[in-house]
């Protein structure tokens, strides 16, 4: 790996290691002060909002990135950011028209205003993917390293002053849909972020929107569907638990997950920023791709093995001890679900591959080959064995194997087309 690529993963983890360890050292505080329904009723919502996250802009802030053209760059960000506002407009009619199904799936008959924050949170998160994506495009990731940490903060210290207040999971969801709002403006406030954001004010470049949208059609042909597909075979348990058992139960999911979730973002999401470029640079330069995805794809199996192998041994004690004798049944559940992650991190460079090697059509058959494989191992434990802890057990094992087949398959690929390059 070049220093300038060590450098920059160096500078993102640590921005993320200093916001996931605010998470982490309020997180006792916090579910002390929310019950697990509370947490099952945000675990729902914010689900919901990741699972439309990719079709907001269609994928094609991912396109920004991967542009060598500024002038396309700016089309690019004026295209998304029409999208995603009527996107939300659309998800606020469906909401409202919605409404009553939404309040009794979500078990909050009362909460009024749940429509105007679901469409609130599904914008910011659509515009926040837009100005991010003009961060890495400029590879200033000292300022999303900082931004981490002052999203971190303002999401924990504002669920720990509600929660002594008002212990309801409305709050939690409030907090968590202004959030977005939060993460949107810590992006255009950076310098080489407004850029971006005067690109999408002046729409000067939006009469090549049109060619662009068609030049970079296979971000949303493909990689649109593609996430919202992977969105749904991640957030399938808090998806059909609660139908299943009860809010409760989605609760120690939710936290279960969120909090092994951590240490995969603390270094896999800044691999994946930093690498996404990275790898787009090697393929235009035909470099040994496949070299340099097994390298970092063992490295990063080397970094996760030991914390996620103590959560598979001692999770209900720890979690016992850290949150509280009440979320035990959360570390039953972090013990399954760390297998399958550990292979969900490993996998970060072969995604962040799969763009710049041009084989997003692949990603997409094996999204629902995913889900498929995840739906069934489910399901035969919620139908079948009626058992929450084995349903958990099955889903994660299976979503450890297809995890592992698309690094396997990505690897195989980019060693295909350096072969093909040197003959």
């Amino acid at each position: 790996m070049k220093p300038k690529v060590v450098k920059s993963v160096a500078t993102m983890a640590g921005g993320t290691a200093l916001a996931q360890a605010i998470t982490i050292l309020f997180t006792p505080i916090i579910t002390r002060l929310f019950p697990p329904e509370a947490y099952g009723a945000l675990g729902t919502f914010s689900s919901l909002i990741t699972i439309l996250v990719p079709l907001v802009a269609l994928s094609y802030p991912m396109a920004i990135v991967l542009s060598r053209d500024d002038s396309e760059a700016v089309s690019l960000t004026q295209l998304s950011g029409l999208i995603a506002l009527l996107f939300a407009a659309v998800t606020l009619f469906l909401a409202l028209m919605f409404e009553g199904e939404l309040l009794d799936y979500m078990g909050m008959e009362n909460f009024t205003g749940l429509p105007y924050l679901f469409a609130f949170a599904v914008l910011f998160s659509g515009l926040a993917q837009v100005f991010r994506s003009w961060l890495l495009r400029e590879k200033d990731f000292s300022s999303l390293a900082r931004m981490e940490v002052i999203n971190s903060l303002f999401n924990n210290v504002s669920k720990s002053a509600l929660g002594f207040f008002f212990p309801l999971a409305a709050a939690l969801i409030g907090i968590y849909a202004f959030g977005q709002a939060v993460q949107t403006l810590l992006y255009t406030l950076g310098l080489k972020a407004r850029r971006g954001l005067a690109a999408l004010g002046t729409f000067d470049a939006l009469a090549n929107a049109s060619v662009v949208a068609r030049k970079f059609s296979d971000f949303a042909l493909y990689r649109a569907p593609q996430g919202f597909i992977n969105a749904i075979s991640q957030s399938l348990p808090i998806l059909v638990l609660g139908f299943a058992f009860d809010q409760a139960v989605v609760g120690y999911y939710a936290l279960a997950k969120s909090i092994l979730s951590a240490p995969l973002t603390l270094v896999g999401k800044s691999v994946s920023d930093v690498f996404y470029p990275r790898l787009a640079e090697a393929v235009a330069e035909r470099e040994d791709v496949s070299r340099l995805l097994i390298r970092s794809t063992l490295i990063l199996f080397g970094i996760a093995a030991l914390p996620f192998g103590v959560v598979f041994f001692y999770g209900p004690e720890l979690f016992s001890f850290v949150f509280g004798t009440q979320w035990h049944n959360a570390g039953v559940f972090a013990g399954w679900i760390s297998i399958w992650l550990l292979f969900g991190f490993i996998n970060r460079p072969s995604v962040s591959a799969i763009a710049p090697l041009g084989i997003q059509k692949f990603l997409l058959g094996y999204e629902v080959l995913s889900i498929v494989a995840k739906a069934l191992a489910l399901a035969f434990g919620i139908l079948v064995l009626k058992d929450e802890t084995i349903s958990v057990a099955l889903f994660s094992c299976a979503g450890a194997i297809v995890n592992l087949y698309l690094v396997l398959h990505v690897i195989r690929k980019a060693r295909s087309i350096k072969e093909a390059n040197q003959s």
